[in-house]
């Protein structure tokens, strides 16, 4: 079972905002740094072959779980210089990340824009800590990630995780040269997790279903986005073909129609929810809790709240102690 939820990796610089694991979110980052025909789709399951048929081609999937904080990563990297890595070296930048890993990877089916194209030549000869380096002194990469920043009145100092705080952490998974990989930013370098021969996708939800299974069966807190193709211009192209050719007014003609129309609409509810992630709410939160006090409900709700909270960690607590 896959939702959104926010993504946070401990131990690393500061200088990038959490990013909500959304396929909008991921969808605006994309197109703001420049890369065309291509969008982010949310996939609820790798085994339903009909979906997955109708998003190709597919590019890459970006994954995401909770961060096991306790544990220390075994470095399962090969030797693989045709594929392109970078190092995660920066805090809270692991789904930018992730995109840019596999996006670099698939130049020749993708138009990754100039800005990328420019990263891809400055970075092609470093090694994988330098290019995690180079993405963080990326200020258009940096820009488009911190855009989704939430508003705050405060400035707290950055913590490192402990193994009792829920972190999240993505990876993705490419195809290449016949061989599905892991790139995980945690990682010295790509990991390979199979070959294939026609199909990638189900190699790499062998190695997604095994990584679900080392949680508990209560644990559903992941995401799963692939980076597809982006079907409206082809649509468009083939409906004025089919305008030209004298059958607009067929059903085939019309199910296309339906079908941009859907899409577009769900861009449209994309940007919405994009710009109302970007709003500012702190004035109306203030505000709202200066009426409550005023008219004496603030204090009995502060109480519900402080009786839920404890509830929730002494629910969490039992929780994790049954995972142990």
């Amino acid at each position: 079972i896959f939702f959104s939820i926010f993504s946070s990796v401990a131990n690393m610089s500061s200088g990038w905002c959490t990013v909500e694991s959304d396929p909008g979110v991921f969808s605006e980052l994309l197109s703001s740094v420049g890369v065309k025909g291509v969008y982010c789709e949310e996939i609820w399951s790798l085994e339903d072959r009909e979906s997955i048929e109708a998003l190709k081609p597919i590019y890459g999937l970006v994954f995401l779980f909770k961060y096991k904080t306790g544990e220390k990563p075994v470095d399962r990297s090969c030797q693989a210089p045709h594929v392109y890595f970078a190092k995660q070296v920066i805090n809270n930048a692991c789904g930018t990340q992730a995109l840019i890993n596999i996006l670099l990877n698939a130049t020749d089916q993708v138009d990754v824009g100039d800005q990328l194209k420019g990263f891809l030549e400055f970075t092609q000869a470093l090694d994988p800590e330098s290019r995690g380096e180079a993405i963080g002194s990326f200020d258009a990469i940096r820009e488009c990630h911190n855009s989704f920043a939430r508003h705050q009145n405060f400035s707290f100092e950055e913590q490192v995780a402990t193994a009792d705080d829920d972190v999240f952490h993505f990876i993705g998974y490419v195809p290449k040269d016949g061989m599905v990989y892991e790139l995980d930013g945690l990682q010295r370098g790509p990991i390979e997790v199979g070959k294939y021969s026609n199909d990638w996708i189900p190699v790499a939800n062998v190695a997604i279903q095994e990584r679900i299974a080392t949680y508990s069966q209560g644990e559903i807190r992941f995401n799963l986005l692939a980076l597809c193709a982006n079907p409206v211009e082809s649509l468009k192209q083939q409906l004025a073909e089919m305008q030209a050719a004298g059958n607009a007014d067929t059903e085939y003609a019309a199910q296309l129609r339906c079908k941009v129309e859907d899409l577009e609409e769900r861009r449209r509810k994309w940007s919405m929810e994009n710009a109302r992630r970007r709003h500012n709410y702190i004035p109306f939160i203030y505000h709202l809790l200066k009426l409550l006090a005023e008219k004496d409900k603030l204090k009995p709700l502060v109480e519900q709240a402080v009786i839920k909270t404890k509830a929730d960690k002494e629910k969490k607590a039992a929780k994790d102690k049954e995972d142990k």
